[in-house]
């Protein structure tokens, strides 16, 4: 009611003050305003006549925005410049991309017949009543575009003013009572709109808080309420939006995998930390950054790549990148797929473990039928030749059948080694108690004794008090395993030492040998299952290969482990490192 009230209270004292001003230009400055008009129109041809030929040189160039703007500062005119179907091209006052197409206005309807056309109306972009002049830009083969000079008339409509106040000074009276009604009822109009503007521009600069203080019952008052409901509702669908992108944050993060995200421009979008750590960024600044600068591997940059070929039908592609980072090879699987936007987003495996298992099994399938085919074929010789051979000397065949008797212990003992090594692997040691692993290096020392005099190698102890919480049967097997290593591979006449002690929270075992030693590029092999050092030798040592690798297995099942220390041509030692027990500790 009361907008509608001011609405009505206000056209009245316009229409006031419209009667008015028609009445005095009717009178007093018609005149006036023609002959200002007839000196703007000239000044203008002139102007626009000097604007079509320094543009015409410049209309395919960036530069002509630019030219425009400094005329129309020279001048003090408003200048533009179109092509020929009415685009603007340049102009001085506003951005030419956001202004609308020219070629229906009347100045330009006007220069496409006589060459030059003008028009006065109130412009869209002042809002001032503005004289426009146009001229055709000829060109050699027809027109290249449309001239353009606009200057605002406010000279016209001040000494239209001043002839008013001197003519009808009550007039100027009533006018002056009637802009000032108008001005404060506009004022208290404008306030709350001004507000709710001030409201809108934070609110979509992101300030969600934006209070809105309007409390009037009008239909201002209405509006101010709506806009605060919209507010609180954007308020509550950020607050979601920001909880969901923390849920999904923490998730990506949380995951295993690495998950990797990149725009059009192959800039990283977002890297969760599985993905940084396995391409090796750290903590430092990635996000933003181009992908060819964080990552020197072409292949895995090409594997995050999405080109025309690729990812066309929106699935998933996969592709294995191998890495060299910190030392060691790296295996990752990734799978890309495109963004909606642009970009793609990849998940990325590390399959190092498995791809390393795999070779494992591999060589252990291998290996285990190699070590089974040697003895095999061994026993089939001589059961085909027990078999042909029907006149064989009864001490022939004894001889035979202690061969074969061997064959079959080593296949025995292979059986018995793949065993133990598969309770190794399983981290399952046996039942654990307090070990003195000075008494238990001592009854292994006993059992080799025999074995290391038959060879002439000295077999010595030297033992500490030492207790580890171990497995016993597992120890005795470790120790069995290292000394019988130290005895195949010392010569006559050498020497291996068995020695415990405790060292901090740890049972310390070692057993060194002066024998043929290992070469630095094989140390880190001879845990290995079925890897032999001296290849040469191979044949001729018992074995099966197993002994190092169960030693290592059940070191580390017991949460210790294994490392060694050896020179070619000086000797050996291995060093194992089992658990001492803890005071409150008993039998398992």
């Amino acid at each position: 009611m009361r907008s509608r009230f001011v609405a009505r209270l206000f056209a009245s004292y316009a229409l006031l003050v419209v009667a008015n001003a028609l009445l005095a230009e009717f009178l007093v400055a018609r005149f006036a305003r023609e002959e200002q008009r007839r000196e703007i129109e000239e000044s203008l041809a002139a102007q626009v006549t000097l604007l079509g030929e320094v543009a015409r040189p410049l209309l395919d160039s960036p530069s002509l925005e630019l030219r425009v703007e400094e005329l129309g500062a020279a001048t003090g005119s408003r200048f533009t410049v179109t092509d020929a179907g009415g685009r603007v091209l340049a102009d001085s006052v506003e951005h030419s991309a956001t202004m609308e197409n020219h070629f229906d206005r009347a100045e330009f309807r006007g220069a496409l017949v006589s060459g030059f056309g003008t028009d006065e109306r109130v412009s869209k972009t002042t809002g001032t009543a503005t004289l426009y002049v146009c001229r055709v830009i000829p060109g050699a083969e027809g027109r290249l575009g449309f001239a353009r000079a606009a200057l605002p008339l406010p000279g016209i409509e001040a000494r239209r003013a001043r002839l008013r106040a001197s003519v009808w000074a009550g007039v100027a009276i009533g006018s002056a009572a009637a802009l000032l009604l108008a001005w404060w009822v506009a004022g208290r109009i404008a306030r709350p709109v001004a507000a709710l503007t001030r409201a809108a521009a934070a609110l979509a600069e992101g300030d969600v808080d934006v209070a809105i203080d309007h409390r009037g019952r009008d239909e201002i008052g209405d509006l101010a309420r709506a806009f605060e409901r919209m507010a609180a509702r954007l308020r509550e669908r950020l607050g979601d939006l920001d909880r969901e992108r923390g849920k999904l944050a923490v998730v990506l993060d949380g995951v295993a995998e690495g998950v990797v995200a990149v725009d059009a421009q192959e800039r990283l979008l977002h890297c969760n930390a599985a993905a940084r750590a396995m391409l090796g960024l750290g903590d430092a600044p990635a996000i933003g950054r181009p992908l060819v600068e964080l990552l020197r591997a072409p292949e895995l940059v090409e594997a995050l790549r999405l080109d025309d070929d690729g990812g066309r039908d929106g699935g998933p592609r996969g592709r294995e990148v191998r890495l060299h980072q910190g030392g060691r090879d790296r295996v990752l699987l990734v799978r890309a797929a495109p963004l909606p936007a642009g970009g793609a987003v990849a998940a990325l495996l590390d399959v190092s473990e498995l791809r390393r298992l795999e070779t494992v099994r591999r060589d252990f399938v291998a290996n285990v039928s190699h070590e089974l085919k040697t003895p095999l074929a061994a026993m089939r010789g001589l059961v085909e030749t027990l078999l042909d051979d029907k006149e064989m000397t009864a001490e022939t065949r004894q001889r035979f059948l202690a061969k074969l008797g061997d064959q079959v212990q080593r296949l025995a003992e292979l059986a018995s080694d793949l065993l133990h090594l598969a309770r190794a692997e399983a981290d399952e040691p046996g039942a654990r108690a307090r070990l003195d692993l000075a008494a238990a290096a001592a009854q292994a020392v006993d059992r080799f004794a025999g074995p290391a005099k038959a060879k002439s190698i000295e077999l010595s102890s030297q033992l500490a008090p030492a207790v580890a919480w171990a497995d016993p049967l597992a120890v005795e097997q470790l120790l069995d395993n290292l000394v019988d290593n130290a005895l195949k591979y010392t010569p006559s006449g050498g020497r291996v030492d068995v020695r415990t002690r405790a060292e901090g929270g740890d049972a310390l075992l070692e057993v060194a040998d002066n024998g043929i030693g290992i070469e630095p590029s094989e140390q880190a092999r001879v845990f290995e299952r079925f890897y032999r050092v001296d290849k040469a030798r191979a044949r001729d040592v018992p074995g099966t290969g197993l002994g190092l690798s169960i030693v290592k297995h059940l070191a580390e099942a017991h949460g210790g482990g294994v490392t060694l220390e050896s020179w070619p041509g000086r000797g050996s030692t291995f060093r194992v490192r089992l658990p001492r027990p803890r005071p409150d500790q008993g039998e398992e």
